[in-house]
């Protein structure tokens, strides 16, 4: 029997999705692109970005897309184009080197992203301010 997962909020204990998501879960979505949004069909999946030029990753706000707490998003730098990840207009994104975007280190760098709250994340990993 599977055992829930929860969350203090604050106020609430909240169920959370998984931050070891199953097998069917998991999985490599590469992409060349400069620019890319986080979909709900990337949790747990490792997100590689392979372009020589920049790229933004987006985390939508939560009245565009509404992601649960708890989801997890691996996101590694194959390319050497910068990645950075950023949200759109709502979202907070909190790090130990910056609040709002952060960037990945360089080539060959790998940041974890997990939704923490309504519209807040944490990132954390080969990260530095941009």
């Amino acid at each position: 029997m599977a055992k829930a997962s929860y969350v203090w909020s604050g106020s609430e204990w909240l169920p959370v999705a998984s931050a070891f998501p199953t097998a069917h879960q998991r999985g490599i979505e590469s992409s060349a692109s400069t620019s890319y949004t986080l979909d709900v069909n990337d949790t747990g999946k490792a997100l590689v970005f392979s372009s020589s030029s920049a790229v933004t990753v987006t985390i939508p706000d939560e009245s565009t897309l509404e992601f649960v707490v708890g989801q997890t998003f691996i996101i590694i730098q194959n390319g050497t184009g910068t990645v950075s990840v950023t949200t759109e207009d709502v979202a907070d994104l909190n790090s130990s080197v910056a609040t709002g975007t952060v960037d990945l280190n360089g080539q060959y760098s790998v940041a974890t992203l997990i939704k923490i709250d309504s519209d807040e994340w944490v990132i954390y990993g080969d990260i530095v301010s941009p």
